[in-house]
């Protein structure tokens, strides 16, 4: 292996205070419609809704509206008040450290703009080679086009690269159809999805980055 690739959420960021705060907006937004309902009840829809693949902001709003119409408001107002309140994990830069000795080091992430500028504020950037960004390309996972963008960045075969990610359906599906080596980390909001068949499984599971190190089956 040449490459390891990683997500920014829920693998080098942690995301709780953001999807905390995600649900409290939520439930603003509900109130100001007439629709009371309690942050413990958002918050259990909210994870139930990161068991299963695709948009878990969209899952929540649309189960909890009573039409379209106020959902797709309450959808756009979401994205007009969004705070990004992701902090790094403790071991996340100490590991890229590590790692960046023996591999060349990048990330493909889904993020809203400002992804790059908050990679370079917390110090990723001096460790990172490659920026494969949805609010820069304008693609996002899973489409294997921001994938491909990647690997073609880095001059690098699939098979040469591994992909580091925490849900099933954004990272470990689509890195496996192209041919990277898969690592899932099982931590945050999307730790409860589950594979269904071959393609979901990762090559390998860790609980921490800290597990990366000792990791013999990427080379």
């Amino acid at each position: 292996m040449r490459w390891i690739f990683f997500d920014m959420g829920g693998v080098l960021f942690n995301e709780e205070a953001t999807f905390r705060h995600l649900a409290s907006t939520i439930q603003g937004l509900l109130a100001s419609y007439g629709i009371g309902i309690s942050l413990e009840a958002i918050e259990r829809v909210q994870l139930e809704a990161a068991r299963g693949f695709g948009s878990v902001t969209r899952a929540i709003i649309y189960s909890l509206s009573p039409d379209e119409g106020i959902g797709n408001a309450i959808y756009g107002e979401i994205w007009r008040n969004f705070r990004n309140l992701d902090e790094p994990y403790p071991e996340a830069l100490a590991v890229l450290s590590q790692l960046s000795h023996r591999y060349k080091l990048g990330v493909i992430a889904n993020q809203l703009p400002g992804s790059r500028d908050r990679l370079r504020s917390f110090g990723f950037s001096r460790y990172l080679s490659v920026y494969a960004l949805s609010d820069e390309l304008q693609v996002a996972k899973p489409d294997k086009a921001i994938f491909s963008y990647a690997l073609k960045a880095a001059n690098c075969r699939p098979e040469e690269a591994v992909m580091v990610g925490d849900r099933i359906d954004n990272d470990i599906i689509p890195a496996k159809r192209l041919g990277m080596f898969t690592v899932r980390v099982l931590r945050g909001i999307f730790k409860n999805q589950r594979p269904s068949k071959g393609e979901e499984l990762p090559d390998v599971e860790i609980d921490s980055l800290s597990d990366l190190i000792g990791l013999a089956e990427i080379g």
